[in-house]
């Protein structure tokens, strides 16, 4: 658990920063002079640290970063983890077995589309994906379930027949003529059927995942799945160069401002949590983490000497940044959660995207500079 939440610290961290605010000009101007010391010490509070234009040579022996030890996984993804992540999905859907071989008795529940006209003009769109019980007196109007019967899975046909009088649901067309157009999907058995990658078909992708083949979706889910195990093999070994330099470095003394802004972050919303579960926050903290208060700050110390390094090995490789690396990473992580930049940055910021696309960049470059274990 402590584990865990050290890593939460982490990311904290590194996506919180840009957040903390800064005095105004007014607040400055307003501010009276015999305060001075006063004025100085809410700065430094109200100020996010600036891990960019500190000199960290004061806070950070920075350690051993070239020619660590690297352990790379194979980022290509085999024909056994894609079927087994495709059976995972589909362990989440099932159906009644699909009957295709014989004709609609009487009683059957039957998977259709169906549309209807009056006068030769069609109302109310297509219903898709329908299930109808053949047969009258299923609260349909006479006629509708009783044109199934006889029919097979496949069969597109038109069954005239008329609204009652009078017909509460469309007075207006209460008693004339309706034609309804039918697209006999399958008879549902009572046998429930699991899918899995072998048996999965055309019909079942289009009605669940609105993909028109089997081959368009598969096709689909592997350039997603494909990406999401290459960026999690690159954050995998990032995270290994990352702890190693960590391990190689030293604090000389923590930076005040940027260790009691993730500690505070961290405090108020456990404080939040603890008051939402009627507890104080050294109890909710010992009894959901198994920690106490000192363990958290011991925990936010590891993620600012995290980020110490991470920006000290940003300095000595010359590695900051591009505008045009940033958008890279947001439309990659845009395309990894299936939506379009925008709508991601409706999520995640952009400052957040800068702090992740700084992260993987250096540490790559650290980790292009290690050997190879055996």
């Amino acid at each position: 658990m402590k584990k865990i939440l050290a890593l939460l610290l982490v990311f904290v961290m590194l996506f919180s920063l840009v957040a903390c605010s800064k005095p105004t000009d007014e607040q400055k101007d307003n501010t009276n002079a015999e305060n001075t010391d006063t004025e100085q010490s809410q700065t430094a509070e109200e100020t996010a640290f600036d891990y960019m234009t500190a000199d960290l040579t004061k806070y950070l022996k920075l350690g051993q970063y070239e020619g660590l030890t690297v352990t790379r996984e194979d980022p290509m993804l085999t024909d056994e983890e894609f079927e087994r992540y495709v059976n995972n999905i589909l362990s989440d859907y099932s159906d009644y077995e699909h009957i295709t071989d014989r004709e609609i008795v009487e009683g059957d529940k039957v998977h259709l589309d169906y549309s209807g006209a009056v006068e030769n003009e069609q109302f109310g769109g297509t219903a898709l994906n329908q299930i109808i019980t053949a047969g009258d007196g299923n609260g349909q109007i006479p006629g509708f379930g009783a044109a199934l019967i006889g029919h097979k899975a496949g069969d597109q046909f038109v069954a005239e027949m008329t609204y009652p009088d009078p017909f509460p649901n469309d007075p207006e067309n209460a008693g004339k003529p309706v034609a309804f157009a039918f697209n006999i999907h399958y008879i549902l058995g009572e046998d429930i059927e699991t899918y899995t990658y072998d048996t999965i078909d055309d019909l079942f992708v289009k009605n669940t995942f609105n993909y028109d083949t089997v081959e368009e979706f598969l096709s689909s889910v592997r350039t997603v799945v494909q990406n999401q195990k290459t960026y999690t093999v690159l954050r995998a070994t990032n995270f290994q160069v990352l702890e190693q330099v960590v391990e190689n470095s030293e604090v000389i003394e923590y930076p005040e401002a940027a260790l009691m802004e993730i500690y505070d972050l961290n405090r108020k919303t456990q404080e939040q949590y603890a008051e939402n579960n009627g507890v104080d926050y050294e109890t909710y903290i010992m009894q959901t983490y198994g920690m106490t208060d000192e363990d958290i700050m011991n925990d936010c110390k590891a993620a600012v000497k995290e980020n110490l390094v991470i920006y000290s090995l940003v300095k000595a490789l010359d590695a900051e940044v591009t505008e045009s690396e940033i958008n890279g990473k947001i439309a990659f992580m845009a395309d990894l959660y299936g939506v379009k930049p925008e709508e991601f940055l409706q999520t995640y910021s952009y400052d957040e995207m800068k702090e992740l696309a700084q992260f993987d960049k250096v540490l790559s470059i650290v980790a292009s500079l290690g050997v190879e274990a055996e």
